[in-house]
């Protein structure tokens, strides 16, 4: 069983990973090397993978 650190470091690390992903797709559609059609379902998934409920800070 991890404890409340071990937990909160795991959070941040996978924050840290959907941040860079986000970061890297917003650079692709801005490069239009996808469609905006392309960015809503690729960042769609991402918050369902990284269990993000809402997008508020975007």
């Amino acid at each position: 069983m991890q404890n409340k650190s071990e937990q909160t470091k795991i959070s941040d690390r996978k924050l840290w990973e959907y941040s860079q992903q986000l970061s890297m797709l917003a650079t692709l559609l801005q490069r239009k090397m996808i469609t905006q059609a392309e960015y809503d379902k690729i960042k769609r998934r991402l918050m369902r993978d990284y269990k993000i409920t809402s997008d508020i800070l975007t």
